[in-house]
Formats: C-alpha cells, sequence, structure tokens
C-alpha cells in the first residue's frame, strides 16, 4: 500500500510556488502612540499595524534588526499638503539641499522581527522562524528617533564590521524626550550579549 501511495506521488506535478523579490515584502508599520495619535494604544507603546501593542512605555521587548535603509528627506511642516521630497544618497542629499526651500534631515526605514512575549497577542506574532513566533514590523525614524535607532545600529557595525546586521537580539523600548513645553516618544534600541538564532540569519541573508 506504502508503495503504491508513494508511485502516485511521484506523478504529481510539483504545485507553483510565488515569484517574489525581497521588496514584494508587506512589513506592517510600527508606530510609537504619542498624545495625539489616532492609533488605538496606550501613550508610549509601540504598536504594530495600529492593531496590536508590542511593548508599553517603560517596559522593552526583544527585537531582531534585519533590514535598515538610510536616506535623506524634506523635513516639512506637520500638515503641508505634498509629500516632502527624499532621496537615497549623499550626493543626491546635497543636491536636494541646494533645491528645497526646507531644511533637509536624515531618516531611515528599519524592519525588525519581534519574537513572541509571554502574553503576547498570537494574531500579532504569524510568522515560524526555527521554535519561535514573530512579528514583523519597519519602522520609518528621523531626528531623535534616527538618532536612538539607526545611529546606535551604525556604531555597533563600525566595532563589528563583520557581523551581519541581525548578529544579536536588541533590546526595545521607547523613551519620553521633553525639550522646554513639548514632550513626545522615541523609540530606543540598545544591543544585548544574545547572539540570534541561525534561523533568522539565514531569513534575513534572503532580504539582501
Amino acid at each position: 500500500m506504502k508503495k503504491q501511495q508513494e508511485e502516485v506521488l511521484k506523478t504529481i506535478p510539483e504545485a507553483p510556488k510565488l515569484e517574489y523579490s525581497a521588496d514584494d515584502l508587506n512589513a506592517p508599520r510600527l508606530n510609537v502612540v504619542q498624545a495625539t495619535s489616532k492609533i488605538a494604544g496606550e501613550t508610549g507603546a509601540l504598536v504594530i499595524d495600529k492593531m496590536y501593542t508590542l511593548v508599553l512605555h517603560e517596559s522593552e521587548c526583544k527585537a531582531v534588526p534585519i533590514k535598515a535603509i538610510k536616506g535623506w528627506r524634506e523635513d516639512t511642516p506637520f500638515g503641508h499638503p505634498e509629500m516632502p521630497r527624499q532621496v537615497f544618497s549623499e550626493d543626491e542629499s546635497k543636491e536636494l539641499a541646494k533645491d528645497s526651500e526646507w531644511p533637509v534631515v536624515k531618516f531611515a526605514e528599519i524592519m525588525f522581527l519581534f519574537p513572541k512575549n509571554e502574553g503576547g497577542d498570537e494574531d500579532a506574532y504569524p510568522y515560524a522562524i526555527g521554535d519561535e513566533f514573530y512579528a514583523m514590523g519597519k519602522i520609518n525614524v528621523a531626528k531623535d528617533a534616527f538618532r536612538h535607532t539607526f545611529e546606535r545600529l551604525a556604531t555597533f557595525q563600525t566595532f563589528n564590521p563583520e557581523a551581519p546586521l541581525c548578529e544579536k537580539y536588541w533590546k526595545f523600548k521607547t523613551e519620553l524626550l521633553t525639550r522646554g513645553m513639548n514632550s513626545w516618544f522615541v523609540p530606543s534600541i540598545t544591543p544585548t550579549t544574545e547572539g540570534a538564532p541561525d534561523e533568522i540569519k539565514a531569513f534575513a541573508s534572503r532580504l539582501a
């Protein structure tokens, strides 16, 4: 009977697979909830897809950075009707600065994996890698948020030039910054000594 089943399976053609590239990934947006945000969640919390809370302010969770892209964009005022122009090379940023009436600032788009934490909503962690389930999301950072995330990744990479971006777990939390009468929350990451699983490194290598 087993032999007959094996013979039948051999006659079934391989099911088609989706052809895609890393740019086709639809990673949900990560947001830090501000007092003025129209996002469900506690102020200061990190929320994914505007639905699920990954970490509350004054708490921290583990995260693995798997991809980061640096760029420059116009620092247009909040509520400005036109989208700010953005470029992705330093030479282009200099040309943009000459042509724009607005200041030009650095920004980054960083993609993270978050292992499921105890008590976390299962729907927020749909992706199985190795023995764990993960949430995958990307966050856009500029100014103070850029300094607390991308610049820390760049500093780590400077001292570990041979290590991939996803070499270690990082502690992810939000911090409250205050200047004068204004206060706001920014994402903040710190490297740990815990190495990321090889399965994550293999996954990240496919995004290169």
